[in-house]
């Protein structure tokens, strides 16, 4: 009888054990494969943790060994993101920071996308892989894309010398969407130099007014978005009730206004 007690509370312990709270690290973010390519040496596969939009996208990179599969955490790889036009033309977009190694073979950053995927065109991922003085660096591309359309990327225009005007990118991002009451809010301010270069303007005072069009008042509670250095504003902004905001930023530099974006939002 002693027997079969014992037994029967070494069964509840492990019942107990497997039930309860467990110790170790919080699960990272669970990742979508996007597309896939490989060489002789490694395999790339470029992930994400939602799906692909018009606006400002957290990407992943894993990258192993192709002959046995070992994850390598030691390179320093680079993202080119590209779009294909249906006109034969052909732009990049901005890329917010480096590669980062966020895990074991896997490093992460994040694309401004300014166009949807589709009619107009098809997006791209071009990955170089430096390999040291005198090798040729491995180069991959990741290929069709899908980017829905969205209202989160905005332009302006600056008067430049010459009479040349540069185009300026703004992105929108809610790290969750946002909700009646205060929403940390991101901006991304690119100037595009380039079909191929973009540069992260750093040093931009921004205005930020919220407002209701169709009830004629805007919010209390705004925190104006302060640069962090590497093209990324981030303040806090508020929306008071349920329906159609209209969020309008206001850019300058030394007190002079160079352009204007607003951002519709429905709550």
């Amino acid at each position: 009888m002693r027997a079969s007690t014992t037994v029967i509370s070494l069964i509840l312990s492990l019942l107990v054990g497997a039930c309860g709270p467990r110790s170790g690290p919080a699960p990272g973010p669970r990742l979508s494969a996007l597309a896939a390519q490989a060489t002789e040496a490694l395999s790339f596969e470029l992930l994400s943790d939602a799906p692909l939009s018009v606006g400002l996208n957290r990407v992943y990179l894993r990258v192993t060994e192709s002959a046995t599969g070992a994850l390598r955490s030691d390179l320093a790889p680079t993202l080119v993101p590209i779009m294909s036009m249906s006109s034969g033309k052909e732009h990049s977009a901005p890329v917010v920071g480096e590669l980062e190694l966020v895990d074991e073979g896997l490093y992460s950053s994040r694309l401004v996308l300014s166009m949807a995927s589709g009619e107009m065109g098809s997006w791209r991922v071009r990955v170089d892989v430096p390999q040291g003085e005198g090798r040729d660096a491995i180069t991959v591309e990741l290929k069709d894309l899908e980017v829905a359309a969205s209202n989160r990327v905005k332009s302006f225009s600056v008067e430049a010398p010459m009479g040349m005007t540069q185009k300026h990118l703004v992105a929108m991002h809610f790290a969750t969407a946002p909700v009646v009451g205060l929403n940390e809010v991101t901006f991304t301010v690119h100037r595009m130099d380039g079909m191929m270069t973009f540069t992260p303007v750093t040093d931009l005072k921004i205005e930020m007014v919220p407002e209701m069009p169709t009830m004629g008042h805007g919010s209390s509670g705004n925190v104006t978005p302060i640069s962090q250095g590497d093209g990324t504003y981030v303040g806090t902004v508020s929306f008071s009730m349920t329906g159609e905001w209209l969020t309008t930023l206001t850019f300058s530099r030394g007190g002079a206004t160079l352009g204007t974006v607003a951002f519709d939002t429905t709550l």
